[in-house]
């Protein structure tokens, strides 16, 4: 056996020996994106989070590979998972100056969806999340779109993949967040029919 050889050898074995069984559970700590306002006097509800994922698309949301592309592990949802996404909305809600009440008579009634959360780690770690919310006004639909949102960790030491999980949450946010401040801006009546994909 060649020194090349061998050393490739060995640094395979090594590698399947490190990442052997490793699994991972990201943390969720969002921190605000958007400019801090001041209190803009509208008020909003938010009636419904909810989460439309398949069964096996929940527990594990991703894997972890090793530098050869063998899969060693999972990514395990972080717990109350749904709840630390809600807990993101209200907190960029707060941030932009509305005021959350859990009354009906609310300026703008919010409902959420998450339709996709994945994480994978491997040369580098990556995330994506996808949430449709809905803004209504008493019967009127207001905003109904898919809010699409990433994330990215180039550094490949450890396998802890919060940081890309993180940014994508807060993607997501920011993204529908100004959406609901150009409306209040605009002060337009008129709903926006249709549904899309941002």
């Amino acid at each position: 056996m060649t020194a090349r050889w061998h050393v490739s050898l060995v640094g395979l074995l090594a590698a399947v020996l490190f990442w052997n069984g490793c699994s991972t559970t990201p943390t969720i700590q969002y921190r605000t994106v958007l400019p801090a306002q001041q209190a803009n006097h509208v008020t909003v509800t938010i009636r419904e989070f909810n989460d439309s994922r398949q069964p096996f698309e929940k527990g594990a949301i991703g894997s972890v590979r090793n530098a050869y592309g063998l899969e060693m592990g999972m990514v395990a949802e972080p717990p109350e998972m749904l709840a630390h996404v809600a807990g993101a909305l209200k907190a960029e809600l707060i941030n932009s100056g509305y005021d959350i009440v859990s009354s009906g008579d609310a300026d703008f009634i919010i409902s959420a969806d998450v339709t996709t959360v994945t994480c994978d780690v491997g040369n580098t770690k990556s995330a994506q999340v996808k949430i449709k919310f809905q803004v209504r006004q008493t019967t009127d639909r207001l905003i109904e779109n898919i809010y699409h949102g990433t994330g990215s960790d180039i550094t490949f030491l450890g396998i802890d993949c919060s940081k890309p999980l993180n940014e994508a949450i807060r993607n997501v946010m920011s993204q529908f967040v100004s959406d609901l401040n150009r409306y209040v801006a605009q002060h337009n009546d008129k709903s926006i029919p249709g549904t899309k994909e941002t």
